[in-house]
């Protein structure tokens, strides 16, 4: 699986003053820019763990069983990676990635992203 690793807005935005800007579309222009900039692919094969640093989130970009490269999101496809996470204590459950994960240690286990430890935000 590959990952794409970028700094979170929310992140960026606190190295930059408001009034550094002529305008909020500017800011917001600039903080994509530097995501994209700052951003950074990583491999992870099956059975390892990962971090995704505070102040990080991060995308599946590639599925290594896709012979064509590329990952794209479809809930009806059983390869498609899922988070495993605990929804209560004890109680674990398969989650369809929505979003972009956050900032936290994870195992990658076949198919599953498995959530070892979350990072406050």
């Amino acid at each position: 699986m590959k990952l794409l690793l970028e700094p979170t807005l929310a992140n960026l935005q606190n190295d930059d003053e408001v009034n550094d800007f002529v305008d909020e579309e500017q800011l917001e222009e600039e903080l994509l820019v530097r995501q994209g900039f700052e951003a950074e692919e990583i491999d992870v094969e099956d059975s390892e763990e990962f971090e995704i640093p505070e102040g990080m989130c991060a995308s599946v970009i590639k599925n290594e069983e896709d012979p064509t490269g590329e990952f794209e999101f479809d809930e009806e496809k059983e390869e498609a990676y899922k988070l495993y996470a605990e929804v209560e204590d004890g109680v674990w459950d398969e989650e369809p990635i929505r979003e972009n994960l956050q900032a936290g240690r994870y195992k990658l286990e076949g198919h599953l992203i498995k959530v070892i430890e979350l990072y406050d935000e």
